[in-house]
């Protein structure tokens, strides 16, 4: 880095929309009252990390359908487990394991996803 310029390696959804039409029973089971695109408070945006710490919380808190519950415990171990092992990767300035480890979290969004219950 030099005296005025920081480098950064950091992961960020793209189109935070997308996230509708590639996972909508996790979308509508984390933000059921509004869209994802839609930020957090503060400003953040909500996207693939955000997905999965909005799971944590809902998990943690026990702020999930009964059924749903058990399905989502069921991957969440794994899946916050590669989203820390991502943020980790790009902590220490390693960005092809994390996007390894996006590619493998994304899989693991969308098992998810076609595991939970319909409707």
């Amino acid at each position: 880095m030099g005296r005025f310029l920081q480098i950064r390696v950091s992961a960020a959804t793209w189109k935070p929309e997308d996230l509708e039409k590639a996972w909508p029973r996790l979308t509508r089971l984390a933000w059921p009252d509004e869209a994802p695109v839609v930020s957090e408070p503060g400003g953040a945006p909500r996207g693939v990390l955000e997905l999965v710490d909005r799971l944590r919380d809902m998990a943690q808190f026990k702020d999930l359908p009964d059924e749903v519950a058990g399905v989502v415990a069921e991957h969440l171990p794994a899946l916050a487990a590669m989203r820390d092992a991502l943020a980790q990767a790009l902590a220490d300035w390693k960005p092809a394991q994390a996007n390894d480890l996006s590619v493998t979290l994304e899989e693991g969004l969308a098992a998810l996803d076609k595991a939970l219950p319909k409707g």
